[in-house]
């Protein structure tokens, strides 16, 4: 199931359908749960990979967005639809480093080529609610589901950082841009931006700051990843 080749960007749009469940964008989902083939698989959470996130994220007029990460960064494109409810993934692409451990390397390739083996395909999706689990506090849990069974399990909450990062607006500005992005962190925590071109290739990175100067760069959509130790998110920016 390795699927390492980077998938071309295409700024296409599937469909227009927006997502009645606002916790779907609300949330930054945190990985509990993989099953391929009737396997449960185990997730990495070791010095490299603490976390696997995933984001979905509303930016109008622009096309959803998916977003998620092990050691390389996968994003596109996806289209959210309601009864039933159904997600559907395109314009996928992966960045493509190499992870320190193996262990992690091998994870990715299954886990990445879950979203590449279902591109363009309905994936149904269900958001579950469920009381008292943790601490008397309501956990939240999306399950994205296959045609073959397979099967990714999120939870939200992971802690009330985590949960400030992920509901934050995390405001991107302005967008379209013609010279320089801005952007804000909850309670000015640091951070590091990385801008990815359409291909998957790292543009540059920013540890410091809060806005990037893109005048020098070729007109055209980015993507804009803002991340720290409680979470991440990705913008897609437009350079005019």
């Amino acid at each position: 199931m390795n699927k390492l080749l980077l998938i071309a960007f295409m700024c296409g749009v599937f469909g227009t359908a927006k997502a009645q469940h606002p916790l779907l964008y609300s949330e930054t989902w945190r990985l509990t749960a993989i099953q391929i083939d009737g396997i449960l698989l185990d997730i990495p959470a070791n010095s490299e990979v603490a976390n696997i996130f995933l984001n979905i994220t509303d930016i109008d007029p622009l096309p959803d967005t998916i977003s998620t990460t092990v050691c390389n960064e996968l994003f596109g494109n996806v289209t959210v639809f309601t009864e039933p409810d159904k997600l559907v993934f395109t314009d996928l692409v992966q960045t493509l480093i190499s992870c320190d451990l193996a262990a992690n390397a091998a994870f990715e390739a299954i886990y990445f080529d879950f979203f590449f083996s279902n591109e363009g395909l309905e994936l149904d999706y269900e958001i579950i609610e469920l009381l008292g689990q943790r601490s008397s506090e309501e956990d939240i849990q999306l399950n994205i589901l296959d045609s073959e069974g397979n099967k990714l399990v999120y939870g939200a909450g992971a802690g009330a950082n985590v949960a400030e990062f992920s509901n934050s607006t995390l405001g991107v500005y302005p967008n379209p841009t013609q010279e320089q992005i801005n952007w804000n962190v909850p309670n000015n925590l640091p951070a590091t931006a990385r801008l990815f071109a359409a291909d998957g290739k790292l543009v540059r990175v920013q540890n410091t700051g809060n806005q990037m100067d893109l005048s020098d760069l070729p007109n055209g959509i980015y993507f804009l990843n803002i991340s720290n130790e409680f979470g991440f998110k990705v913008h897609r920016v437009l350079k005019l």
